[in-house]
């Protein structure tokens, strides 16, 4: 899967509340896919989310996402 992306942070940690601050292991990015934008957002212990930028994007997002994943 090609994707364009934007790198929000490195080096965040992540707080109880979702947001994120400097001093951790942390990577943020932002995709571009043709079907809508998401954040991807993952650590170097494994741990990784995807989250999408806005709600509108609903389902096709994650459709398209699902199918070139797997």
């Amino acid at each position: 899967m090609k994707l364009e992306y934007l790198c929000l942070g490195k080096d965040q940690k992540k707080n109880k509340n979702g947001s994120f601050r400097g001093g951790g292991n942390w990577i943020l990015l932002k995709c571009f896919h043709p079907a809508g934008e998401f954040y991807f957002n993952f650590n170097s212990e494994g741990k990784a989310e995807i989250i999408r930028k806005d709600k509108c994007y609903g389902e096709g997002l994650i459709e398209a996402l699902k199918k070139e994943l797997l």
